[in-house]
């Protein structure tokens, strides 16, 4: 069956490059699909395997492809530009570098280049994000399809709780996996709804990211995400304030009045009398493997190696971690950790500056032109990567795809609007040496008429 669902996707390339590269209207369209296909996975995969490893003990399983890798080729080749000049697709690349080069530490190779097929298919959609960020009409088309994404998600979630579920995760396989998926389109959206955008739909989707951390009773995510949307909105108030981010200042209050008792209620239930900081000694011991797999193999092991080399090489069991095959069969949950044990202390590093650069890069653009759209949605995307970058402290999920290729989505928005802002200035050079040029080729002639009379 997946390679019926190949072959269609294919043979449909041919009806998308009827896309012009200036028909934005239908390029929209693509970008709308695409933020809707982000959160389509799980018992409602769209993606078909070339091949398959479904029992491999790593968040990379397989060759995958989808209509959302489709549809982000298909803008990349369709654009006149298809790379050139895009800022931080040198540190795009230098991750991919990372990762591909432990390929030749890997014990089982075949497993690494799942994960560098998987973060190939991220880049092609930052690609695709950078490249059309120059259109304002792109980027709320793209926000739209996030939106209807975090509706569809929102909506499993409210059936799952109607029937008992004490932690909803969607369609997706863990709380924690949407949850950090929801941070990464709702900061974003929350940040134009900011600075004046009127989509009932981008409201709506915001409303529904909300609804989703609440009903996923994840303590990370609902710890981080509130304090970055405070971030966020201090940090937009402080780009520049106006009457209607005071107005949705205080709407944001009273629904927290009504968010705040439900999210305590969520983790009532999850854990009953227990205090909600218990400290679970099972992601002590992962990060006692970890830490000894990075002492014994400094260079790595190889991307998505992380349980198999845990288990046949006695780190696990030396450190403790219980022997089940929900523990055994998964990373450290440190994504710090697990790029050191994987690509050694340099790959840990270059993670790092896939954090770091684009937050700095983002609150600059942000600032550096106040007043533009553009610059408001970046800066919800810096508190979005930071956001992420904090609770990857506690979690894997930046190995697997579905969070990976949103990060690289707001990697994408920054790059655009980094490239959108160089054009700026030499624009205003020009005009202010057009102005001067004209001043001076008219002072001759005033002078020669102040002469005649």
């Amino acid at each position: 069956m997946q390679y019926i669902v190949i072959a269609l996707m294919v043979l449909a390339i041919p009806l998308f490059f009827g896309l012009p590269s200036r028909d934005g209207a239908r390029r929209n369209y693509a970008l709308t699909a695409i933020g809707l296909l982000c959160f389509v996975g799980g018992t409602i995969q769209s993606d078909a395997a070339i091949v398959s490893w479904p029992v491999w003990a790593g968040p990379s399983r397989g060759f995958v492809l989808g209509p959302l890798d489709v549809l982000a080729a298909l803008l990349v080749f369709t654009r006149r530009n298809t790379v050139a000049g895009l800022p931080l697709t040198w540190l795009v690349a230098l991750y991919g570098a990372s990762v591909a080069v432990s390929i030749f530490l890997a014990t089982v190779p075949m497993a690494t280049a799942f994960s560098i097929w998987q973060l190939a298919r991220s880049s092609l959609l930052f690609l695709a994000v950078a490249g059309e960020f120059g259109r304002r009409g792109a980027m709320t088309a793209l926000l739209k399809g996030l939106s209807l994404g975090l509706i569809l998600q929102a909506s499993y979630v409210v059936n799952q709780k109607l029937h008992g579920v004490v932690q909803a995760s969607g369609t997706f396989p863990h709380q924690n996996l949407l949850g950090m998926m929801v941070t990464l389109a709702l900061l974003p959206l929350a940040s134009v709804i900011l600075e004046g955008e009127r989509s009932r739909l981008m409201k709506l989707g915001a409303l529904a990211g909300m609804v989703i951390i609440v009903g996923g009773g994840s303590r990370g995510t609902m710890g981080v995400s509130a304090a970055a949307l405070v971030i966020l909105v201090i940090a937009s108030l402080w780009r520049r304030r106006t009457k209607l981010k005071m107005r949705m200042l205080g709407v944001g209050l009273l629904a927290m009045v009504v968010v705040v008792p439900l999210g305590f209620l969520t983790l009532k239930e999850r854990f009953g009398n227990t205090s909600i900081m218990t400290q679970e000694d099972q992601r002590a011991a992962f990060e006692r493997a970890a830490r000894a797999i990075s002492r014994d193999h400094p260079f790595g092991i190889g991307a998505n190696q992380f349980a198999n080399v845990s288990n046949l090489g006695g780190y696990a069991e030396r450190a403790g971690v219980d022997w089940s095959y929900a523990n055994r069969s998964v990373p450290v949950h440190n994504v710090y950790l697990l790029a050191r044990a994987e690509t050694g202390w340099a790959g840990q590093a270059i993670l790092l500056l896939l954090f770091v650069v684009p937050i700095i890069s983002s609150f600059r653009a942000a600032f550096a032109n106040r007043s533009s759209y553009g610059g408001g949605l970046v800066l919800g995307s810096a508190v979005a990567i930071l956001a992420i970058a904090i609770q990857s402290n506690y979690e894997y999920a930046l190995a697997m795809f579905p969070v990976q290729a949103l990060l690289l989505a707001n990697i994408g928005f920054v790059s655009g609007q980094l490239k959108a802002g160089a054009k700026r200035p030499k624009a205003a050079r020009t005009r202010r040496k057009a102005f001067v040029i004209e001043e001076n080729a008219a002072a001759p002639l005033l002078t020669a008429a102040d002469k005649r009379s």
